[in-house]
């Protein structure tokens, strides 16, 4: 009787004399998708990193805004994230960001405007003006909300990110990325690098 082999990646039995050449070539795919991939990362940091300098602006198609706020907390260049955006929606992809940052103590305080979605009103438990932590992960106190009275005539609509290190502002981001999912990763967006004269200005509007 012919001896077979079942593996998890084909949905029928080879025989074992032909496992060498098909392991062999399943290895060498790997391989190459991982090199690949690997390329493709480094391209992509690259991209990453001229946005840092201001030598080019964001629009969420080469690189996106989520790709580089995990850049900044992998690489340990950030110990703080302040955000103003109109809309901040929860999406399940969040968690790993909201996760890297409260293993590496990256504090994150974000002001909102008061339109949201239902779900993320309840993971939020809205008490008015109050941080609130945002989920039982959260509530250390690493990440908090902040956003307007329910009757507030303020309305928030500016989109900019502070992200500082030892209490010294590093960068500043504006332009029109709202803290979801569109806004960090889908939609076609534009965030730039602000001139560091204004730096302490929009940290200025964002503690008032």
């Amino acid at each position: 009787m012919e001896s077979v082999c079942l593996t998890p990646d084909f949905t029928k039995a080879f025989p074992l004399e032909g496992r060498k050449s098909l392991d062999t070539e399943v290895k060498s795919a790997t391989i190459k998708q991982i090199r690949k991939l690997m390329m493709r990362n480094k391209s992509k940091e690259k991209k990453i990193e001229r946005f840092l300098e201001g030598k080019i602006p964001l629009d969420n198609k080469e690189f996106e805004l989520k790709d580089v706020i995990l850049y900044l907390i992998s690489k340990k260049l950030i110990d703080e994230i302040k955000v103003v955006v109109g809309y901040f929606y929860y999406y399940e992809d969040l968690f790993h960001l909201f996760e890297l940052a409260e293993k590496n103590r990256v504090k994150m305080k974000i002001i909102m405007g008061n339109k949201t979605s239902k779900t993320t009103i309840n993971l939020l438990k809205r008490k008015n003006e109050e941080p609130i932590p945002f989920s039982e992960l959260l509530e250390k106190g690493s990440i908090q909300f902040k956003f307007p009275k329910k009757n507030s005539d303020l309305k928030i609509h500016s989109k900019y990110y502070i992200l500082k290190k030892d209490k010294r502002i590093k960068y500043a981001f504006v332009g029109s990325c709202n803290f979801s999912r569109t806004g960090l990763e889908e939609e076609y967006e534009t965030m730039v690098l602000a001139p560091e004269g204004t730096w302490k200005k929009l940290e200025k509007i964002f503690e008032e």
